[in-house]
């Protein structure tokens, strides 16, 4: 069983980890075909695993993550980026 939600201290869920790894993505698409994936998952400071994805420069990514319900206009509280300005 795989733990989609757990976050860290700053917010960090595995799906974070992953939309930023440019070498994951089958295992951005495994957690995506999970049950209750929440895609728009934020982190302590609002990014989101689109964001991350985005700022890491990881176009499979963004790809693999468009192919969901998720919100490109999701903006991090430090300097109100977002994935589609990053």
């Amino acid at each position: 069983m795989v733990i989609l939600h757990q976050q860290d201290r700053d917010g960090n869920a595995l799906l974070h980890e992953v939309a930023a790894d440019v070498d994951g993505e089958d295992k951005l698409r495994y957690l995506l075909r999970q049950d209750g994936c929440q895609v728009d998952i934020e982190r302590a400071d609002g990014a989101s695993p689109f964001y991350r994805a985005a700022l890491a420069g990881n176009v499979a990514a963004v790809a693999a993550l468009l192919e969901h319900p998720v919100n490109v206009n999701n903006h991090n509280r430090d300097n109100r980026w977002s994935g589609i300005t990053t």
